[in-house]
């Protein structure tokens, strides 16, 4: 991502990471939106998409999802691309409604999901560590590394009685310096 002037090149965005500076491209998934659940499919949706970056990935930095939900507290997210699964979010949120973007990164300056506030509150669409209530990391985005460019989206929802929609995911992806 850094041309040989040592500046960022278009579509690249530089951030720390294990104390050195690594370039990361992004992926975005944008269909017309997806119904949570779709009808007949018992509540669980699986999105699969393609999508490589020009550079030899390290691990997936942040996984963006736009969508809306009347309870958080249903939804089983996970990303794969053939690489072990990353759970998203593990039925968390009790009755809270989500809507807007979610951006779930493994480090320790996100605000655990589903952050702060009242069971009935909204939950507010902003950046997450996806650990649990007792302190479990549910998202090891690291063990995920975008190589194969195949990815599996799967949002399992575990009540009938709540709908929402999928708008769109966009995955940023740590490159290999050099690369």
């Amino acid at each position: 991502g850094c041309s040989p002037t040592c500046t960022v090149e278009a579509g690249a965005s530089c951030a720390a990471f294990s104390g050195l500076s690594r370039c990361s491209r992004t992926i975005t998934y944008d269909p017309p939106n997806v119904p949570i659940p779709r009808t007949g499919e018992q509540g669980l949706v699986t999105l699969t998409f393609s999508g490589s970056v020009s550079c030899t990935p390290t691990r997936v930095r942040s996984v963006a999802l736009n969508m809306r939900h009347t309870a958080a507290g249903d939804l089983l997210i996970a990303i794969s691309d053939g690489a072990p699964r990353a759970v998203l979010t593990n039925r968390q949120g009790g009755a809270r409604d989500m809507d807007g973007v979610y951006t779930f990164a493994s480090n320790t300056t996100t605000t655990v999901f589903p952050g702060p506030g009242g069971v009935s509150d909204p939950i507010p669409a902003t950046a997450y560590n996806t650990v649990d209530g007792t302190g479990n990391r549910t998202l090891v985005l690291q063990d995920v590394v975008g190589a194969s460019g195949n990815w599996t989206l799967t949002i399992d929802d575990q009540e009938a009685g709540d709908v929402g929609e999928f708008r769109s995911v966009t995955i940023a992806i740590y490159c290999a310096p050099n690369s």
